[in-house]
């Protein structure tokens, strides 16, 4: 259509035609968010929970807050909360998030293959969190390490525009002594 006009002699409409092409052509970038959460942590709770069950309360006096880019993938959160508790990174993890589980089923190089056995829809942990639309207040689980079960709850606290101010992630605050990935003991940090 540009050249037809510069063809045509209407020079200014090709070249008024031509920069609101490009404008509408140029995507537009979504700009980060910074989501604060709260992990805790459920030491007795193996498993699923009977129906219409209530869940026994977190461990208590521990917790951590911390603020991550909702850029990252749900398997970088999970790195993320792996690495705020100083555990080794060699287990299956899943996330249950409102009736979906994002599973992230390990090294696909490390096993022959995967069998998934769920009732819930399951869904690749490589989806990045904005497109999971999470909103202050949600709260969903994380369950680290099938053979040992253990189930945390993240509390989405705030979702604010990332100014850039601070490299995220980031630990705002914490409660408790670091949990013990092997035996369920603590130990000082």
């Amino acid at each position: 259509m540009v050249k037809q006009l510069a063809l045509s002699g209407d020079l200014q409409m090709a070249v008024a035609t031509a920069h609101r092409a490009a404008s509408e052509v140029k995507p537009h970038r979504r700009a980060p968010n910074a989501l604060t959460f709260r992990l805790e942590y459920f030491p007795d709770q193996i498993g699923a929970l009977p129906h219409g069950a209530s869940r026994p309360p977190p461990l208590q006096n521990w917790d951590r807050v911390f603020v991550i880019s909702d850029r990252l993938t749900l398997e970088q959160f999970a790195s993320v909360i792996i690495d705020l508790l100083a555990w080794n990174e060699d287990h299956l993890y899943e996330f249950h998030i409102a009736d979906t589980v994002y599973v992230h089923m390990g090294d696909p190089e490390c096993s022959d293959f995967f069998v998934v056995d769920a009732v819930n829809p399951c869904v690749s942990c490589a989806i990045r969190l904005h497109y999971v639309n999470l909103s202050p207040s949600t709260t969903f689980d994380f369950v680290f390490d099938f053979g040992r079960c253990h189930l945390f709850r993240l509390t989405l606290l705030e979702a604010s525009p990332d100014r850039g101010d601070k490299p995220v992630p980031f630990l705002v605050s914490h409660r408790g002594k670091n949990l013990h990935q092997y035996s369920g003991e603590t130990f000082l940090a």
